[in-house]
């Protein structure tokens, strides 16, 4: 089979790859083009948002606060890495996702989990290269990338919390970095503005909710509850999701309509910096403070020292 010349790196250096690129791009089955799309920016987000979100809400707010973090911080260094060498940003958030999902649930569950998360890693990169925008060596070392970054955030996350833990404000400090670090990336490299704004309200927002309630997404934590539990988990993703989902398209609206009758196209970017902090900060802190004082968890001693 033939070959063809595709430029891989951004300083055009030629790569050369065979035409089985052009066979796969070249399907148009409806219902694969379709799968495609789903395993696809920007509907991935969804596929990712959903189910941390449940797990932030419903099962372990700890955990899923750390992966969400991590997701985000390996979403920067993705695009520094870019500006040098071609790695797949959708492969290696989704490797990183499911992998670390795998651990979310029960061990009888485990190997089911894997096979679902190893399908989902499969037609991510399937989905990359049917789209043009990745190949296959820049599928690889996103997942090496994703491994090692794994492996990285579980030895190192044991001594950033034992240091949090030790030292007086260190939940402050914590709020201080995030800060620090959404600022100095948008001025070193402003790429991925959405993805620093929702750094920095995911931060603030959990820190927020702790200081606030303490609360405890795990069901166990209830006690006397007058529903079963897969009611008030229900309830909480359905409140949850609509309220995310209303004040996204609102502040839309909203900063949209600000931009066209000033017409202050060129702070776009502040619009959008504004509208992905608030749904972050609303969607990890103004949500579980609400399901709070609707009673849907347990009543806690709020956290001090945030």
């Amino acid at each position: 089979m033939g070959d063809q010349i595709i430029e891989m790196f951004p300083g055009g250096t030629d790569i050369t790859y065979p035409l089985y690129y052009d066979l796969i791009q070249g399907i148009a089955n409806p219902f694969f083009r379709f799968l495609m799309s789903i395993f696809a920016f920007p509907a991935l987000y969804f596929i990712i948002l959903a189910p941390l979100f449940f797990v932030y809400w419903c099962i372990d707010e700890n955990r899923a606060f750390k992966l969400g973090i991590l997701l985000i911080l390996s979403y920067h260094l993705n695009l520094l890495i870019n500006i040098f060498w071609q790695v797949s940003l959708q492969s290696q958030i989704v490797f990183m996702f499911f992998v670390s999902m795998i651990f979310f649930v029960p061990d009888r569950l485990r190997i089911f989990a894997g096979i679902d998360s190893l399908i989902c890693i499969l037609l991510t990169a399937l989905s990359g290269i049917y789209h043009g925008r990745d190949f296959i060596p820049s599928i690889l070392f996103a997942w090496l990338m994703g491994a090692v970054l794994l492996a990285v955030n579980y030895f190192a996350s044991i001594y950033i919390e034992s240091f949090l833990q030790k030292i007086k404000d260190g939940f402050r400090i914590f709020n201080l970095v995030a800060v620090s670090l959404t600022f100095i990336k948008l001025f070193i490299y402003p790429p991925g503005i959405a993805i620093a704004a929702s750094l920095l309200g995911f931060a603030l927002g959990y820190n927020l909710a702790k200081k606030k309630t303490g609360f405890t997404a795990s069901p166990s934590a209830m006690q006397n509850i007058s529903f079963p539990v897969p009611v008030l988990l229900a309830l909480r993703c359905l409140l949850g999701f609509t309220s995310a989902i209303i004040l996204y398209i609102a502040l839309g609206m909203i900063l949209s309509g600000i931009e066209n009758l000033f017409e202050v196209r060129p702070n776009h970017d502040l619009s959008v910096f504004i509208r992905y902090a608030a749904t972050a900060f609303f969607l990890s802190g103004g949500i579980p403070i609400l399901l709070s004082q609707m009673g849907l968890y347990k009543k806690a001693e709020p956290v001090e020292g945030i």
